[in-house]
C-alpha cells in the first residue's frame, strides 16, 4: 500500500488487513503498558490466548470510532515488515456519532454469552472514576506500540505526528489530541511530551480489583492543541 509519509528509513501508511496479527501484539502489548496484568482480559473473562480470535473479530469488524478498529491504525514499515503502530480516531465523529465506548460495549456484547456480558457490566462499575471520559470531536490516541529492536528512534512520534496530519486534512477544524496512559508508563508519557502534549487531568484507584488487574492504579490525560 502506497506511504502516506515518510519518516528516516520507515515507511508509514495506513494497515490493511495483512497486518492483524502485529496488530493483536500491539493492542495485548498497549493493554499490558509493560506488565504481565491484562485488562482487556479481565473485563471479557478471556486469557490471552483466547483473546486473539476475539481482537481478530473486531479489527476485521472495522467499526469506525473504535479503538480496535482496523483502518484507524497507522503503521512504520521497515524493509517491508511493520515495527510499530498506533490507532487513532475523532471521538463521536462517525456515521452513527456514537461514543467509543458505547461502539466498544456493543462489540463485546457480540461476543460474549448475556451471563459473561453481565459479569462484565458489574467489572465495568469499578472503572467509573479511574478511567477518564473521551471528548467529543477530539482526536484520540490509543494502542501504540514499538518492537523493542526499534524503540528509542522516534518512530512513535513520527506515527503521532503523521496521524494528527491525517485528521487535520480531513477535518481542519481539528484543535485538539488527547492520549490516555497509565501513569507509571514514564517512556509513553514522555514521548507525548516531546510531541508537545501536557498533562491535563489524573485519576487514581485503590480498589483491589484494579490492583490485581490494571498495569497501574492512576491514569493520566495528555493533551496537545493544534
Amino acid at each position: 500500500m502506497s506511504a502516506i509519509t515518510h519518516y528516516k528509513e520507515f515507511i508509514i501508511r495506513k494497515a490493511t488487513a495483512q497486518d492483524i496479527d502485529f496488530l493483536i501484539s500491539v493492542i495485548c502489548h498497549a493493554e499490558k503498558s509493560g506488565t504481565d496484568k491484562f485488562p482487556l482480559a479481565w473485563l471479557l473473562g478471556k486469557t490471552e490466548a483466547e483473546l486473539y480470535p476475539v481482537l481478530e473479530y473486531f479489527l476485521k469488524e472495522d467499526i469506525e470510532g473504535s479503538e480496535f478498529a482496523l483502518s484507524g491504525f497507522l503503521v512504520a514499515e521497515y524493509r517491508g515488515d511493520a515495527v510499530a503502530a498506533v490507532n487513532a480516531w475523532i471521538e463521536k465523529r462517525n456515521s452513527l456519532h456514537l461514543s467509543s465506548a458505547l461502539i466498544k460495549a456493543h462489540l463485546f456484547k457480540n461476543i460474549l454469552t448475556p451471563a459473561e456480558f453481565q459479569i462484565f457490566q458489574q467489572k465495568a462499575t469499578l472503572l467509573t472514576d479511574f478511567m477518564i471520559e473521551r471528548e467529543e470531536q477530539v482526536l484520540q490516541f490509543e494502542n501504540g506500540y514499538t518492537l523493542p529492536e526499534f524503540q528509542s528512534k522516534g518512530i512513535m512520534s513520527a506515527l503521532y505526528a503523521a496521524q494528527i496530519s491525517y485528521h487535520h486534512q480531513l477535518y481542519p477544524e481539528l484543535r485538539k489530541v488527547h492520549g490516555h496512559i497509565f501513569a507509571n508508563n514514564e517512556k509513553s508519557i514522555a514521548t507525548c511530551q516531546k510531541a508537545g502534549f501536557t498533562i491535563v487531568k489524573q485519576t487514581f484507584s485503590d480498589h483491589s480489583e484494579i490492583a490485581a488487574h490494571f498495569p497501574y492504579c492512576s491514569k493520566v490525560l495528555l493533551e496537545k492543541i493544534l
